[in-house]
């Protein structure tokens, strides 16, 4: 099972009712454009750096706000995770050290930084709210 497959049905569980379009394949540097033209805000979760590489690339011209994880790899010293704003619109969020393919990405640190990336996100959201 693909890992959209297996989030959106979690997320069914979650609400029933929720309307989701997922989309099936590689995220290459051709296809970035067309995937996130509609997307004001990106949060980065892929797992090869090379790809995270790519995406971030490519969405910093274009004036998206990208919220990029570097680092969740292991277990213990959570109080590492931090929030590191590099740009105005491109912040990581993790220990910028601990990569998954050398110690591999586990629940505890996987949840926190998911947590940090939600909260930079409805920060950013809220903060440039028109209402």
């Amino acid at each position: 099972m693909y890992k959209v497959e297996a989030l959106r049905r979690n997320l069914l569980r979650i609400t029933p009712d929720l309307e989701l379009e997922i989309d099936v394949r590689k995220i290459e540097k051709t296809s970035v454009y067309p995937l996130f033209s509609d997307c004001a805000v990106v949060a980065e979760c892929l797992d090869c750096a090379e790809d995270k590489s790519m995406l971030v690339s490519e969405l910093l011209p274009q004036k998206k706000f990208v919220v990029a994880v570097s680092g969740l790899g292991g277990y213990g010293s959570s109080d590492a995770l931090r929030v590191h704003p590099l740009k105005e619109n491109l912040v990581l969020v993790g220990d910028l050290q601990t990569d998954i393919a050398f110690r591999p990405a586990l629940a505890p640190r996987v949840a926190i930084v998911a947590a940090k990336q939600a909260d930079v996100i409805l920060e950013y959201v809220l903060s440039h709210s028109t209402t």
